[in-house]
């Protein structure tokens, strides 16, 4: 893995989620393609291990323990990388939790929860993180969406997940619309 000279050589990258999963290999892959990745997680000793994974691997990354549903915690992890790195070039926003079931089971707590952990944990990142993307002049937004946000889910019960991945599809349309003028 080289950490110099790849597409991504000198952006700085914020990606959500890095203590596991689809976050991980994010990290690992931007790094590797030369990015500066700045990461966060709840599960920071998860994410720490992302860190080492990176950096003996030759790239460059960093993280930190941030709860993506509080907006507050967010503007700071974006600020401070912003302060840090002059920039942000690239968010990632993998981040995500969900609770399956049907229609006729929803509870108010589930749905609340879906919405939290699904929608506000991709919302506050863009929105604190816009300005600085548009001002780096090849900024770019990744948001991890799914077909059931287009089509529904015939394989599984899963209303309120369905309805926050057709949030993410409509996010994405709407972002890239703002972000083309």
């Amino acid at each position: 893995m080289t950490a110099t000279g790849g597409r991504l050589e000198g952006r700085v990258c914020l990606i959500t989620g890095t203590g596991g999963g689809m976050g991980r290999a994010a990290a690992r892959l931007f790094a590797a393609e030369g990015a500066l990745v700045v990461g966060c997680d709840r599960r920071s000793d998860d994410s720490d291990e992302t860190v080492e994974r990176v950096l003996a691997a030759g790239g460059r990354m960093t993280s930190t323990a941030v709860d993506l549903t509080d907006e507050d915690a967010v503007a700071a992890w974006v600020r401070e990388a912003v302060e840090h790195h002059g920039r942000v070039d690239v968010l990632y926003a993998n981040a995500g939790a969900t609770r399956f079931g049907p229609v006729e089971s929803i509870t108010r707590d589930d749905w609340d929860f879906n919405l939290r952990h699904e929608l506000d944990v991709v919302l506050w990142p863009v929105k604190h993180a816009w300005l600085s993307l548009k001002a780096s002049g090849h900024g770019a937004v990744v948001l991890v969406g799914s077909t059931a946000g287009i089509t529904g889910s015939m394989t599984n019960s899963r209303v309120a997940p369905t309805v926050t991945k057709g949030g993410i599809v409509a996010m994405t349309k709407q972002l890239a619309a703002e972000g083309a003028t």
